[in-house]
């Protein structure tokens, strides 16, 4: 015989409120969950659905990376901490840096500490994949390449004649 509807009802209420309570203090008992509830109330309610969106972007790329292994077993992924979420805008183009030179500026540091890293050297697989590339410029890029290292060997030279 079935249950009156009201006992159903209760009944149905009573699992509810325990898997809600499991889920809650799962939760309650994470020491991180209570800085995460103030970030997210501190947070502008207009940032925080592409935050969010963010969020579960980068968790579900992170778990498919881990499962898949995309780039051999060696390779895994990491959360930057240095990230930011939020892109600074300038109100006048007068007040924003030189975007070129902040660009230039990092990629020669990445590429000094490529090479360092790399021992100094190309290795031979990145030297024929420099080679190739190089083989497949114009006769007018080609030439704009060479005056660009020369001029960037000169730089170099004269970056040793001021100290640091």
């Amino acid at each position: 015989m079935d249950r009156p509807p009201a006992q159903n009802a209760l009944a149905t209420l009573r699992r509810l409120l325990s898997s809600a309570d499991d889920v809650l203090g799962r939760l309650l008992a994470h020491p991180l969950f209570p800085r995460l509830v103030q970030v997210f109330e501190r947070m502008p309610e207009e940032d925080r659905e592409v935050i969010i969106s963010v969020l579960e972007r980068e968790v579900t790329t992170r778990l498919r990376e881990a499962e898949s292994k995309p780039f051999g077993a060696d390779h895994t992924a990491h959360p930057n901490p240095r990230a930011r979420l939020y892109l600074h805008v300038y109100e006048s183009p007068a007040d924003q840096p030189d975007p070129l030179r902040a660009d230039l500026i990092l990629a020669t540091a990445r590429a000094a500490r490529f090479i360092t890293a790399a021992g100094g050297a190309l290795q031979p697989d990145a030297a024929d994949a420099v080679l190739a590339a190089f083989r497949a410029l114009s006769p007018d890029e080609h030439a704009a390449m060479v005056a660009f290292h020369t001029e960037v060997l000169a730089l170099l030279a004269r970056s040793r004649d001021r100290p640091r």
